[in-house]
């Protein structure tokens, strides 16, 4: 027999021998496998989606949204002759800002309504289910209100605004990559050629407006080329300016459809993280103890001829390939939850993803884990190399004094079960704190994922807060500014409307980086001070900026920027740095007379709500439109609007939060069973004698358990605290790529302490099944085994 085969034969005996540590062990790396592998898929696979998506459809590099008259006509001549523009496709459309519901709720929304019979060389779409049906008015909604916002087909959809109310009914769904998704501003439906005809001679709430798009031979210029184009009309035209409703990049539009799922995916590759180094720590543990447990098989084998590096090696292999089994498992077990993610992502982005298997994944997953493990138990088995075989083959025993016997029975007070426990936790001392810090992260990890749930899903106005500072509750949109004044006062004398002023949230490209401005005439109205550093504006020479576009930027709170919008540049001291979420960073917040340094024609002509109850709104809205119906040119029902746009980022967080307290549980259940089975297997001679003693099994089961439970109720408790502690931190950590630098979570006490007694329930659980062995062995076979 080869020495090969005898190492293998070795490597099975010990997997037969330690079947269940070995299970155990298998068991660790499948739960650490499947959120490893479900990031890895996520960071890769999704990215590639959307690039394949936008391909798919021939994406324009930017698109911009212009009203259809003659100062149009001309400037979309200008492009046209821009040398850095390579093709260009100006669309008549109907569009607006309308009502509508979505997952059941009211929501706000940019209506771009386009010829569905007339196929575009740019930014197509494509069905993906229809109904055969004859319908009135049929129209292809978005997949995403579908997937999301509860239709089906052959529903009907209704858009209401103080212009008037148009209906339709589902006739299909579509994947419209850069129309689809609501929260970038502009959602695209579709409308049979003949329908539209009609529509263009009486489009009721939505305005006849050109849809221009291009490419360019950067598309990292598009947004560039667009703001110097309108810069160059406006300044030529300044009787006949052209002012997009609304302009998104190539580069933008990816980018924001990106956030959830590298957001999703930085969590679950984290999260797998904590659990493979919780696996490495018990697998440590176990080498060592298995080496303890058979030095005298360890001495023969070195007696006999083997080497050190091989009977290294048959205790690492045998590590190795549980984990690389445990790896496998876990990555097919992946695959099981991946549909409910990939479904979560489709909620938000309208987008369908059916991902199939990954061998980037599969081979990345088991590669990580197996080769950590192997590292892990090299290093643990190494102890064998500093041990002499003589001293092996004696059991490791050396000559030791009397040494410390902690807790002596003599003079300790306390039940004698209780006390025996404490003592062999306070013997086995690495093996209690290995318990005792895997519940501390356990428990610290679960306490977060409760956090999240609860503020997320318990408080939606705090997270909207977090996500995109402090909006208005409703908007006004007027014609001009002495409008707007008019409007500001009548609904300042409404009951329920707790103030009113001029607040406008618009897109614009400011040194050349598309940003999300906020102009308001007084932010000491705001409720919410969105600022993590500084304070906000109150001067027409001030401005706050968001984190991301601070740092692209490169300046910090107190200093100056010079900011530039077209053609005007103008000089600001920055008085602080937002956390906000909207242009994912990249905000800017000034007054109104700050904004006229950089636009000076600019007016306010939107008027801000914020009312008392949320619910009286629509009711709201109506009156004012009712009551000034040639001041008034759309509302917005701002509560709904940023509630739709923001509830995938809600599923997705709460499936994340179940997904990890689910497995959480299975760490706790494989930690404490895999010590306590240990604990039987080297404590057997002890047990022995103590039931030889007169020591029944329920005496051993309470010593077992107490040897245990304080270890794991002291861990679960300092867990607890470390989770409320970590809770904001974990947030931004997770939202910081999004401009998030506060998050102002809170949870109460009772929840970390509730999970620190579910966690010792658990344990004690696990500690009374493991023990019930015991029970199946008589004391002359434990003492004489």
């Amino acid at each position: 027999m080869s020495r090969m085969q005898a190492l293998a034969i070795l490597v099975a005996r010990n997997v037969r021998h330690r079947r269940g540590q070995a299970l155990a062990m298998l068991l660790l790396a499948a739960v650490a496998a499947v959120p490893l592998n479900l990031g890895i898929i996520m960071a890769t696979g999704y990215p590639r989606l959307i690039e394949d998506s936008l391909t798919s459809v021939n994406a324009s590099d930017f698109m911009a949204l212009v009203p259809d008259d003659d100062a149009a006509g001309r400037f979309v001549e200008q492009l046209r002759a821009d040398s850095d523009i390579t093709e260009l496709e100006a669309d008549t459309v109907l569009a607006g800002p309308v009502d509508t519901t979505f997952g059941g709720e009211r929501a706000s929304v940019l209506a771009l309504v386009f010829d569905s019979d007339a196929r575009p060389r740019l930014d197509g779409w494509h069905t993906i289910s229809q109904t055969s049906d004859p319908l009135d008015h049929p129209i292809l909604a978005p997949a995403i209100y579908g997937a999301g916002g509860g239709y089906s087909l052959g529903q009907q959809i209704d858009f209401s605004s103080p212009a008037g109310d148009l209906s339709f009914q589902v006739q299909g769904f579509a994947e419209l990559p850069t129309m689809g998704v609501p929260n970038m501003g502009a959602v695209g439906f579709g409308v049979p050629g003949e329908q539209f005809d009609d529509l263009l001679r009486e489009p009721g709430p939505l305005s006849t407006m050109l849809l221009v798009k291009a490419r360019t031979i950067d598309s990292g210029d598009a947004t560039q080329v667009l703001a110097d184009n309108l810069a160059e009309y406006n300044n030529a035209h300044p009787g006949a300016t052209v002012t997009p409703a609304w302009d998104v990049s190539r580069d933008l539009l990816a980018e924001g459809v990106l956030l959830g799922a590298n957001i999703f995916a930085a969590a679950l590759v984290a999260f797998a993280v904590i659990i493979v180094v919780v696996a490495l720590v018990v697998i440590r543990f176990l080498t060592v103890n298995a080496i303890d447990g058979e030095l005298r098989q360890l001495g023969v084998l070195r007696a006999t001829g083997f080497t050190t590096g091989q009977v290294i090696t048959t205790l690492v292999a045998t590590s190795a390939a549980s984990a690389a089994a445990g790896s496998v498992v876990g990555v097919g077990l992946s695959y099981a939850v991946l549909p409910t993610l990939a479904d979560s992502l489709s909620d938000q982005t309208g987008l369908l993803w059916q991902p199939g298997f990954s061998v980037v994944g599969f081979l990345a997953t088991v590669v990580l884990l197996t080769g950590a493990v192997l590292v892990m138990s090299a290093v643990a088995a190494l102890r064998v190399r500093r041990m002499g075989t003589l001293t092996a083959l004696r059991g490791g025993e050396v000559a030791r004094g009397s040494g410390h016997h902690p807790l002596p029975l003599a003079i300790t007070p306390g039940p004698l079960n209780w006390l025996l426990g404490a003592k062999q936790a306070l013997v086995r001392l690495p093996q209690t704190l290995l318990v005792g810090a895997t519940m501390l992260v356990v428990t610290a990890m679960s306490v977060i994922a409760v956090s999240l749930s609860v503020n997320i899903l318990g408080d939606p106005a705090a997270f909207t807060r977090m996500m995109v500072g402090d909006m208005p509750d409703a908007q006004v949109v007027t014609p001009d500014a002495e409008a707007a004044d008019r409007v500001r006062d009548e609904a300042a004398a409404l009951p329920g409307v707790e103030q009113a002023f001029m607040s406008e949230l618009t897109g614009l490209s400011v040194n050349n980086i598309n940003t999300s401005v906020y102009v308001a005439d007084d932010f000491g109205r705001l409720r919410y001070d969105a600022t993590y550093e500084g304070r906000m504006p109150s001067r027409d020479d001030e401005v706050v900026l968001g984190s991301v576009l601070a740092d692209q930027l490169g300046v910090s709170t107190g200093d100056e920027v010079a900011l530039t919008v077209s053609e005007h540049t103008a000089t600001y001291l920055v008085t602080g740095e937002t956390s906000s979420g909207r242009g994912m960073g990249r905000s800017l917040d000034l007054t109104v007379d700050a904004m006229r340094r950089l636009d000076p024609g600019y007016q306010a002509d939107t008027v801000s709500l914020q009312v008392s109850d949320p619910a009286q709104i629509p009711d709201l809205l109506d009156r004012l439109s009712a009551a000034s119906p040639d001041d008034v040119v759309s509302t917005e029902n701002v509560v709904t609007s940023l509630s739709t746009q923001l509830s995938g980022y809600q599923s997705m967080i709460a499936a994340m939060s179940v997904i990890i307290l689910a497995f959480m549980g299975v760490v706790v259940v494989l930690v404490v069973a895999l010590v306590v089975s240990t604990l039987i297997v080297h404590c057997r001679r002890r047990y022995g004698t103590l039931k030889a003693l007169g020591f029944t099994s329920a005496d051993l089961a309470a010593q077992t358990a107490m040897t245990q439970l304080p270890a794991v109720l002291i861990g679960s408790l300092l867990g607890g605290a470390a989770g409320m502690a970590l809770q904001n931190p974990v947030m931004i950590a997770l939202l910081s790529g999004l401009g998030i630098k506060k998050a102002g979570f809170w949870l109460p006490w009772t929840y970390p302490l509730g999970l620190a007694v579910v966690v010792t329930v658990l344990a004690a659980l696990v500690c009374w099944l493991d023990s019930l062995s015991l029970r199946r062995i008589s004391a002359y076979a434990l003492v004489t085994e």
